[in-house]
């Protein structure tokens, strides 16, 4: 639902479930009244390492629009290499 804009709508649609279900059993949420979580900001299947989040920070711009991926990842780890050297 999130590629589509109806993450708003969802999220209020699941906040009103939580609300009915405290309605009807206060006595289930013992802590505090339910609330949705907020809505990530980034979602990753594989999280960028260390080196491609440094390329993405200095440089603004995804590694495969770089050209080649495998020389935008050898100049990571070259980068990488200099600045431990």
């Amino acid at each position: 639902m999130v590629h589509y804009g109806m993450a708003p709508q969802i999220v209020e649609q699941r906040q009103n479930v939580l609300d009915q279900a405290y309605v009807r059993n206060p006595e289930r949420f013992v802590r505090a009244r339910p609330n949705h979580p907020p809505q990530p900001t980034a979602v990753w299947i594989t999280p960028p390492n260390v080196f491609e989040a440094r390329y993405l920070l200095q440089n603004r711009t995804p590694l495969a629009s770089q050209g080649s991926f495998q020389f935008a990842v050898s100049s990571i780890y070259s980068g990488a290499r200099n600045s431990l050297l």
